[in-house]
């Protein structure tokens, strides 16, 4: 028997829908899996909390591709391992609008620095900032959208930031606009699951770290923040930090 660390919003979501998923990757650090309700990975010891992270007590079993996994509303059963998960769900922290408008440009100037890793297409990147400008997000969408290789490319990671940093820009309202947007959005399932939650305002452990300490008046923690989810994946935080900088940079 497996414990969790924590559980992001996400995956309690997909646990709490009971339905059966199947692994549809494997790494060393992650298992993802693909279920009716939503995406769940189980990441090790080591891994940033994230919506749709189960983080585990320990290294992360090898699964193959296309093995069943089986959820419950405390549980997790794949490859003969069984993880029970506490009732305890991990969501990161949201400021209100008007903190996140006072903190913009510090958590902006922060994610300018976590962006110089960025494999961004920089022809991708101006027409997104283009369309920003004159106020089009689902035009920045399109311009973004499946750019890059990987699991998640790095259009999408930097349309996750867009996503992210819109959402704390207009408030909860604001998801009814931008949850479809992520949804239309096309690329592959896993960079699919980060843009809608980020769309929802939930992001990966160091971006809220960022904005908490923009908002505070902490420039030097924001940068560490900023530092901290520029090391995600090969480019991936990275290139989120360049769309952080590009949702607030794009006012209210």
């Amino acid at each position: 028997m497996r414990r969790s660390r924590f559980i992001g919003g996400g995956a309690r979501e997909v646990l709490r829908a009971g339905d059966l998923g199947e692994v549809i990757a494997w790494f060393p650090k992650a298992c993802y899996a693909s279920f009716p309700a939503g995406l769940l990975m189980l990441v090790g010891e080591g891994v940033h909390p994230g919506p749709l992270y189960l983080g585990l007590d320990g290294e992360v079993p090898r699964i193959p591709i296309g093995d069943p996994v089986a959820v419950g509303a405390d549980r997790v059963s794949v490859g003969g391992v069984e993880v029970r998960v506490g009732d305890r769900t991990w969501r990161g922290w949201t400021p209100r609008p008007e903190q996140m408008e006072a903190g913009a440009a510090a958590a902006a100037e922060a994610s300018d620095e976590g962006g110089q890793r960025s494999l961004l297409d920089p022809g991708a990147r101006a027409a997104a900032a283009e369309a920003l400008g004159s106020g089009d997000l689902e035009a920045a969408a399109r311009a973004l959208e499946g750019r890059g290789p990987g699991l998640t490319p790095s259009g999408d990671d930097a349309l996750a930031g867009i996503l992210f940093a819109r959402r704390l820009l207009e408030g909860p309202a604001a998801e009814e606009r931008l949850v479809p947007i992520a949804s239309s959005a096309a690329t592959t399932p896993i960079a699919a699951g980060f843009t809608h939650w980020a769309a929802r305002g939930q992001a990966l452990a160091p971006a809220h770290r960022l904005v908490a300490a923009a908002v505070r008046g902490d420039a030097g923690s924001a940068r560490a923040a900023a530092r901290a989810l520029a090391l995600v994946g090969e480019s991936s935080g990275a290139d989120f930090c360049v769309g952080l900088e590009l949702g607030l940079g794009s006012g209210p």
